[in-house]
């Protein structure tokens, strides 16, 4: 009895041991199962039916792959073959009564728009009918991902972005298919309406509308000629007008007005080339893709580059008109507050030269869509590009950030006087890469502005009005000091230029032939302390040689020094 029980245990333990293990089996079968089958769920949108009510196509279509689909909707439409590019629609949302007569009006609609103002990018359409990429890098967002929908363009509509999909889909009774997604369909009347022939295109001859041969059509290849000659004289007109105001403004009571008319010249010539150039392409004429694609980004350089044109010219009238712009002018010690206006407004200046580069190469970009295609969005190439950008333009951006360094710290402002190298100069301009000195003998040194911030200088103009100059003078032992200091105070009183009260005359060296006095003189302003300076050595040699004669064994200036 004991053994018999005991071998009905141990079957009835077998036989959970087989429920448990067969139940731990199925459940991972259905875990390593349930996530390729999602995934499989997850490359198409499942829909009822597809086309119902459309007839068998003519020709062989094959939709499995984005890029077959293309591929038979062009051939379709090349052939003038309606119906069956039909089928690359998703006509669903059509009657199904209408469908057929509808989806062939579609088609030759999409077809219209996407020959006119698509670039359609082949290297991204696929072969595969997931559109996995397998060769795309790992750090691309969409990097071993199927895809169920993918983006061919972008078009304006209503002041709204339309985009252009291709959409993989499944019918209940079907395999998957590409095709243009319901949304696209939906658009396309307004876009044929705002992208097909203009009422010009369609009153020209059958001979122009025909395709060249060279992507374009004929009437494209002789309307862009033309356009660009109407956009030069345009141009040229507005020049002469503009020209023709500023000179009937030029007296001084109306100069300002003046200048701002000759600042507009070149602004309101670019704004009308790339009004131009647009409103040719997209009113009269509805030019192809490539053309807008080249032509829209031209345009926003032009208009980029006006505002940018109109900005400066602004800040170039406000400085002419408020503020001295001769340097020597500004070298006044009472110009101070002068100075640091004019410079602050050439560091605004630079500043907005650079936010127009940048926004303008942002609009660019944008208006190209060079990085939207197939959902590749610009972000998601913001980082490789800031990377070659900074690493290309290292030298000019660390040229770009010196030269705001110097303008917002006021180590030198336009207008100063300073040492620079061993050169008295005056600072007369501050521009992205390099600083402009005039030296005493007006000439210009030209000094990188990185070399100048790295190196140290004199700046005369940052403290007091005034400063001390020195001459050194080399007098025989038994030359008269107290009747030398007479003349050398008697010298100074005739200069209003001087602080008489002082004045400092003192022995610094001496030798067995000679002894070695300096001259301090104080002056009311730096601009005047060169010419001081020279003016109270000639006037001292000529007393020694008067007094002295040939006891004077030599003259020099050694050094100066501020105040």
């Amino acid at each position: 009895m004991i053994k018999s029980t005991g071998k009905r245990v141990s079957r009835t333990q077998h036989s959970r041991f087989k429920a448990c293990m067969t139940a731990l089996f199925a459940a991972m079968a259905l875990f390593l199962v349930s996530p390729q089958a999602k995934a499989q769920e997850g490359t198409f949108f499942e829909i009822p039916t597809l086309n119902e009510a459309l007839a068998q196509p003519v020709g062989d279509l094959d939709l499995s792959t984005p890029q077959s689909s293309m591929e038979a909707f062009l051939e379709a439409a090349s052939n003038e073959n309606w119906a069956d590019a039909a089928h690359v629609l998703n006509l669903n949302d059509i009657d199904p009564v209408n469908q057929a007569i509808v989806g062939s009006g579609l088609a030759e609609q999409l077809y219209t728009v996407l020959d006119r103002k698509v670039v359609i990018s082949w290297q991204q359409l696929l072969e595969r009918p997931d559109s996995l990429n397998t060769q795309a890098p790992s750090e691309n967002v969409m990097a071993g991902q199927a895809r169920k929908s993918l983006l061919l363009g972008v078009l304006e509509l209503d002041n709204r972005p339309v985009v252009i999909r291709l959409n993989r889909v499944k019918p209940e009774d079907g395999d998957p298919v590409w095709v243009f997604s319901r949304q696209t369909v939906q658009n396309v009347p307004a876009l044929f309406d705002a992208y097909g022939p203009t009422e010009f295109e369609k009153a020209l001859p059958d001979w122009m509308r025909a395709d060249s041969g060279l992507g374009l059509k004929w009437w494209e290849l002789l309307a862009i000629p033309l356009t660009v000659l109407a956009a030069y004289v345009f141009s040229r007109i507005a020049w002469g007008l503009l020209t023709r105001a500023s000179k009937s403004t030029g007296n001084r009571s109306w100069l300002p007005l003046s200048q701002i008319l000759k600042g507009l010249r070149w602004p309101t010539t670019l704004v009308v080339v790339g009004a131009t150039l647009q409103i040719a392409t997209t009113q009269i004429l509805v030019v192809s893709g490539i053309v807008n694609s080249i032509v829209d980004p031209i345009a926003i350089i032009f208009y980029v580059a006006a505002a940018m044109i109109l900005a400066v010219s602004l800040i170039d009238v406000a400085i002419d008109f408020f503020f001295a712009v001769d340097v020597e002018d500004l070298s006044d010690p009472d110009a101070r507050k002068e100075r640091s206006r004019v410079t602050t407004l050439a560091a605004v200046r630079r500043l907005v030269i650079v936010l127009a580069v940048i926004v303008g190469t942002g609009l660019v970009l944008s208006t190209a869509n060079i990085f939207q295609t197939l959902g590749f969005s610009l972000l998601a190439s913001a980082g490789a590009l800031s990377l070659v950008f900074g690493f290309a333009a290292r030298d000019v951006l660390g040229n770009l950030l010196a030269s705001m360094q110097i303008s917002m710290n006021r180590t030198a402002r336009i207008g100063d006087q300073l040492i620079f190298n061993d050169y008295l100069a005056t600072v007369e301009d501050i521009t992205f890469t390099h600083i402009t000195l005039k030296s005493w003998d007006s000439k210009r040194v030209i000094v990188p502005v990185k070399t100048f911030v790295n190196e140290a200088f004199e700046n005369w103009s940052i403290g007091g009005d005034g400063m001390t100059r020195t001459v050194m003078l080399e007098v025989a032992h038994d030359t008269d000091i107290d009747a030398l200091e007479e003349a050398f105070r008697d010298a100074a009183k005739d200069d209003d230029r001087i602080v008489v009260d002082d004045l400092e005359m003192v022995v610094v060296d001496q030798s067995l032939i000679k002894s070695v006095v300096r001259l301090a003189i104080p002056v009311k302003k730096i601009t005047d302390g060169w010419a001081v300076e020279c003016g109270m050595r000639k006037k001292m040699i000529a007393y020694l040689q008067e007094s002295q004669g040939s006891l004077i064994k030599s003259v020099n200036n050694l050094t100066v020094e501020a105040a």
